[in-house]
Order: C-alpha cells, then structure tokens, then sequence
C-alpha cells in the first residue's frame, strides 16, 4: 500500500500502535509498508478497476458511486475537505452551484 507509510506517520502512529489499531501484527503493518505483502490482490484491484473505468472503492463496494475521479478532482476534494472551515466549504459550494446555474443558462441559450 504505496501511501501507508505516509499516512501512519502523518498521524504520528509507531507501525506497532498502528498494527494495534487495526487488528494486524507489527510485521503485516511493515510489509504492507514495503509492499511486499498483498501485491498481488492491489495488482488485481487496479487493473480491474482501471478496465471498467471505476474506482476501487466501488469496486471494493466502499462506495456506490462508481466513476473514478480525475487528479484534478481528487485534489479539488482534498482540498475542500482540509479547508478546516465550514464557511469557507459552504462559499465554495455556493460558487459551484452558481457556476452550474450559468453552464445551464448557456446550454439553453446554445440549445435555441
């Protein structure tokens, strides 16, 4: 899991308390790490998802939404969910519905 290390440092976890966390041993937490524990199921997963032009997450059924997203968009939604203010997430929804309010007048317009 290429970004597990990442994750279990930014929340400043030793690989044993993560291993606690979880429900995992000390030595799965280290090779899932390394990558050398489940290659071959994420391998599957990837290209599975990649084929049918899904998320793993749908895939995997953590979602039901199954388009995958694009970077942008993923990086968008990152940033909208770390924006650590609910004022700011509710303005830059208004923005989007504003935005979305125009994209159809100009549909209509275009249409005519």
């Amino acid at each position: 899991m290429k970004n597990l290390h990442k994750l279990r440092v930014d929340k400043q976890l030793k690989q044993e308390e993560l291993a606690e966390e979880l429900g995992f041993s000390k030595t799965t937490i280290q090779e899932y790490e390394a990558e050398t524990r489940g290659k071959n199921i994420i391998r599957a997963i990837k290209k599975t998802a990649s084929y049918f032009g899904v998320s793993s997450d749908y895939l995997l059924g953590i979602t039901s939404v199954p388009d995958s997203m694009s970077e942008e968009e993923k990086q968008l939604a990152y940033r909208i969910k770390h924006a650590n203010s609910p004022e700011l997430v509710q303005h830059l929804l208004g923005i989007l519905d504003e935005f979305d309010r125009v994209i159809e007048i100009e549909k209509k317009r275009v249409a005519k």
